[in-house]
């Protein structure tokens, strides 16, 4: 549903990352796909400092040195709901949302990322 967009593993995403960099392509955004057994309610997989996106960013900026990283900070691909935030009895937990989404900033954070979106 979404033409020219790929899922890479993270030796092939490297690879890819760097082509753009010789390219002169200053960024890449990367959006995880979580397998269905690490989505929860909680969407706590975002917390993961060894989760799919963390490392995936830390490799990329290890071996590709003219690329920055942009990460989404959402917890759809972590919840087994696919919403952005926190739910209870059908509504929104927005101050528990904020708290989860600023843990995960940091999670991205120290693993590389140049932009948080």
């Amino acid at each position: 549903s979404m033409p020219g967009i790929s899922r890479l593993s993270i030796d092939l995403l490297v690879q890819k990352a760097q082509k753009a960099a010789d390219l002169g392509i200053p960024a890449a955004a990367l959006f995880p796909a979580t397998p269905p057994e690490k989505k929860t309610l909680r969407g706590e997989e975002a917390l993961n400092p060894q989760n799919l996106i963390c490392r995936a960013t830390a490799e990329i900026k290890a071996r590709v040195k003219n690329i920055g990283i942009i990460t989404d900070v959402a917890l759809d691909p972590y919840t087994t709901h696919s919403h952005d935030g926190l739910l209870q009895n059908g509504e929104i937990l927005n101050d528990e949302t904020i708290e989860i989404l600023c843990a995960q900033s940091l999670n991205q954070a120290k693993a590389g990322a140049d932009i948080i979106a």
